[in-house]
């Protein structure tokens, strides 16, 4: 986990319930907003490994 961040086991949470609150009440469509969530997806990807070694 990172200085006030999200844990890792949460990780999948906070991505689902970002996606929904921008579909919902943010006024994204649902593309632009599966873009962004796979865009986080990869992004945290990519710290992991960074940070693995």
């Amino acid at each position: 986990m990172e200085a006030g961040g999200v844990s890792n086991n949460l990780v999948e949470k906070a991505f689902k319930e970002t996606y929904k609150a921008k579909t919902t009440s943010g006024g994204l469509s649902k593309t632009i907003a599966t873009l962004d969530y796979y865009m986080a997806h990869l992004k945290h990807g990519v710290k992991r490994v960074l940070s693995y070694q």
